[in-house]
């Protein structure tokens, strides 16, 4: 029985394989993986200059049947042999080169050991490319509502916790171990044991950028697996152009753009196979660990200027010509694109006046995607900024900007910033809502992005020192004259007169009044809590334009209160068994505890200069 059970599993196994890879299995330019063998020659296509592909020898070494953690794959090792590459070693910008063997595909090169001296690396055999893409939608995939926090809310009219990630590099592209069982399989191997082969870094050309913005986010893509360069000349513009049989050949550079326009962002590699409108290359995720899945990012054609040695790592120098499809899914093994897809852009206009009276626009488009885009409109909002005005010394911003979807109202979202490093505050938080967006997969499209910055050549900061109300005791209806007092840094005093009207409804008894600034608000107002997970795109949008500001005070008519939020809705002054109840390890609904109750909120103009800090005086309501 057990090798009826066995045999019946090897079929279905052979069955499965056979199913799940006819494209490979019976294509006759395409060298089988079980025939390579250690000591062949084979023949590699890249371009070094220009648009032409060269031919350059390569020599197998062996062959991983199966990659630890990587189940079903497989790597072949290859040295490479040729004066181009004696110089240079294995590249970036050479992942995809396609490998051949008496005239048919093996694979692409697309591995290497970092810093090695010699020209060792591994190819990602055509079958694990082309396999991992079939059968699967090319289109973007649906991403689950993950909600945000009040956290989250709460901070961003501060600017902190927004998405800074560009500052904190995420997790690197992973690496192939060599052990000893490898080194016994592939003798020439020995002198890597301990090492780890490495996703061959993919060349980011970035032009029309301010050579002081570079150093803010290359250490970010370099942990994605790019390799970022400053690039000079013109970025680039058009609009798709038909494909002919010569483009994108196996051996042609391919370049994914991430931002066209008056700033360029650009990643360059290597066809491997082209089946007629079909393109794969790379062979290796165009982002760390695995891909970003189904983001549809602009195709084009590219020229390389030359390939620069260098001892830590050669790379090719490139630009994007043509536009002329999409790369349309990211995986493990490689890029897919498609000839003739246009991809999805969105507009981005940055308007910026200047400490100096001076107006300058910058118009870009943008990848539409869920990680990519905020970060984009961080990057672009900083080029900007960097490039009108000094990053040191006292600077004010005043950030604008709207956001315009299909079928949604639009979204308007500002801020001021006015303490050191106001112009990163800024950039931060202009990337925040867009971000926000994405993040609670709401189904939207986003049709555009524009960013109003005003820069004033001063910083004017103080704090709350006091407030004063007429009397302590008022009944519903009537009105109460509160005073705030503010000192700024050039001890310059502030005064308000606040007329507050206490609600008709609001509770008998002594209740807590509060003057603070936007960050203060947000963390007394709990009840923004009920659109902490907001029920639709709607809610999301009317919680973003509501985010207190940075410029202005707050008066907030507040009492202690034991109550909840219970599945988005605010349940104010809970009987103490009711609360019993939600606490109790058996309850089956979760809630957040609402310790704050608000009678009201009253936002006041803003003032000459930043305020910060909080006061809070009592006051009696009676009938």
């Amino acid at each position: 029985m057990k090798k009826i059970i066995l045999a019946l599993s090897l079929i279905l196994i052979w069955v499965g394989f056979a199913l799940a890879t006819p494209a490979v299995q019976n294509n006759k330019d395409f060298f089988p993986l079980e025939q390579v063998k250690p000591g062949m020659k084979a023949i590699g296509r890249t371009i070094f200059a220009g648009s032409q592909t060269e031919e350059f020898e390569v020599e197998i070494l062996g062959k991983f049947p199966s990659l630890v953690g990587h189940p079903g794959r497989s790597l072949i090792i290859m040295r490479l042999k040729s004066q181009q590459t004696d110089r240079t070693g294995v590249f970036a910008g050479m992942s995809g080169s396609p490998v051949f063997i008496d005239g048919r595909l093996v694979g692409a090169i697309a591995y290497a050991f970092p810093l090695s001296k010699e020209p060792i690396g591994a190819i990602t055999p055509i079958g694990d490319m082309i396999s991992i893409f079939e059968n699967r939608e090319e289109k973007a995939e649906e991403r689950s509502v993950e909600g945000i926090s009040f956290q989250e809310l709460a901070q961003a009219s501060q600017s902190k916790g927004l998405n800074s990630s560009f500052a904190q590099p995420v997790s690197t592209l992973p690496p192939i171990p060599i052990s000893a069982q490898a080194v016994a399989a592939i003798p020439a191997l020995a002198p890597f044991m301990g090492q780890s082969l490495m996703p061959i870094a993919t060349p980011l050309s970035i032009s029309g950028i301010d050579p002081s913005v570079f150093p803010y986010f290359t250490n970010y893509f370099q942990a994605l697996g790019f390799q970022p360069i400053l690039a000079s000349g013109s970025a680039s513009r058009g609009s798709m152009e038909m494909a002919s049989e010569d483009t994108l050949t196996p051996g042609k550079t391919i370049g994914v753009e991430l931002i066209r326009g008056d700033l360029a962002i650009a990643a360059f590699g290597t066809v491997t196979w082209r089946d007629k409108d079909k393109i794969y290359a790379f062979g290796h995720p165009f982002f760390a660990p695995g891909g970003i899945g189904g983001t549809v990012l602009p195709m084009t054609e590219g020229s390389v200027v030359t390939v620069v040695p260098s001892i830590a790592n050669s790379f090719k120098l490139s630009a994007s010509e043509k536009l002329v499809g999409s790369m349309v899914q990211d995986r493990a093994t490689g890029i897919y694109g498609q000839l003739g897809v246009a991809p999805k852009l969105i507009p981005l206009k940055v308007n910026v006046n200047t400490s100096r009276g001076k107006k300058q626009t910058y118009q870009m488009e943008l990848v539409a995607d869920a990680f990519l885009t905020p970060l984009l409109v961080q990057i672009s909002t900083l080029n900007s900024i960097l490039s009108t005005e000094r990053s040191l010394g006292d600077l004010t911003i005043n950030l604008e900007g709207k956001i315009k979807l299909k079928n949604q109202p639009e979204i308007n979202f500002g801020n001021s910033f006015s303490r050191d490093n106001a112009y990163f505050s800024a950039i931060l938080y202009a990337g925040y809502p867009v971000s926000l967006l994405y993040s609670n997969g709401f189904p939207m499209e986003l049709e555009a992005i524009e960013v109003n910055l005003k820069a004033t050549d001063k910083r004017d900061n103080g704090n709350l020192t006091g407030i004063s109300v007429d009397r302590t005791e008022v009944k519903r209806g009537e009105k109460l004259i509160v005073q705030a007092f503010a000192r700024n840094e050039k001890g310059e005093t502030y005064t308000e007169k606040i007329p507050v009207t206490i609600p008709s409804d609001a509770p008998l008894g002594k209740l807590s009044l509060t003057i603070g600034d936007g960050a203060v608000m947000a963390n007394l107002e709990q009840r923004v809590l009920i659109n902490a997970n907001p029920k639709d795109l709607k809610a999301l949008i009317n919680t973003v334009n509501s985010l207190p500001r940075n410029d202005r005070l707050y008066v907030k008519l507040h009492y202690l209160d034991t109550g909840a939020i219970v599945n988005n809705q605010a349940l104010p002054s809970l009987p103490p068994s009711m609360m019993a109840t939600l606490e109790s390890s058996r309850a089956t609904t979760s809630y957040i505890a609402l310790p704050v109750a608000t009678v009201l909120t009253q936002e006041v103009p803003p003032a000459s200069f930043f305020i910060a800090g909080q006061q809070t005086i009592s006051i009696k309501v009676i009938q």
